[in-house]
């Protein structure tokens, strides 16, 4: 399928913002910049236009608790090191994470107004530290290999279960981790078989609702790498 990547929105339509920390994990305080009232943003001419040509909507524009989930899971987690990929990464938040572990981060949307947001908060978080951002639609994947690759609620359609798998396929290192956080959305079986038929293997770390976060999100966090004796497509 054809690359499909969603123009910027002028910042002055996005506005106001809001800035706020969260204190995710002991010694983790995560900063971040986001659309005041992320619904206004659904009313808006161009965002019309996009849905009319392929269903978008502006996700990105709101705090998904499971992004905060992801990022709790790296600030808690094993250190880590190398090169992270954020697909779908909407605010950038388990990218930001990421960059305050000291990993390389590449934050990537179809939606280049996110990317703006995205590269905002890493900016709040680690300035002096290694990111960069490139518009990316995952039914168009493109060539690179990471050590790291993080996905929050990609799997909310059917119809992004494969692209996701196939992006995977393409740019995870050999052994290398994808961390793909879902709030246990109706296409979860969908996602496990495309990575079997991948050759992918996983482990699944469910996560309970946190009042912290939010007091209904409950869901899992599929850490995925390439099966033994296999290697990427």
């Amino acid at each position: 399928m054809a690359e499909r990547i969603v123009p910027v929105i002028a910042a002055a339509r996005v506005m106001p913002a809001v800035e706020e920390n969260l204190a995710l994990a002991p010694g983790h305080v995560l900063r971040v910049r986001r659309p005041k009232e992320p619904g206004v943003l659904l009313d808006l001419d161009e965002v019309h236009e996009h849905f009319t040509k392929d269903e978008y909507m502006p996700y990105w524009a709101t705090l998904w608790p499971v992004s905060l989930h992801l990022a709790r899971m790296l600030l808690t987690g094993p250190p880590r090191s190398g090169r992270a990929l954020e697909l779908g990464c909407g605010l950038g938040i388990a990218g930001c994470a990421a960059l305050r572990l000291g990993l390389d981060v590449t934050f990537t949307d179809y939606d280049q107004t996110c990317l703006e947001w995205a590269l905002a908060n890493a900016r709040l978080n680690a300035p002096d530290g290694a990111f960069r951002a490139h518009p990316l639609d995952i039914r168009a994947p493109r060539a690179g290999q990471f050590e790291l690759i993080l996905a929050a609620d990609l799997v909310y359609e059917a119809r992004n279960v494969e692209p996701l798998v196939a992006t995977l396929r393409k740019n995870l290192a050999p052994g290398g981790t994808a961390l793909l956080a879902d709030q246990n959305r109706p296409y979860a079986d969908e996602l496990k078989r495309a990575l079997a038929l991948s050759a992918f293997a996983w482990v699944a770390h469910p996560f309970d609702a946190d009042p912290g976060i939010d007091p209904d999100a409950h869901g899992t966090i599929y850490a995925v790498t390439h099966a033994v004796n296999s290697s990427p497509g």
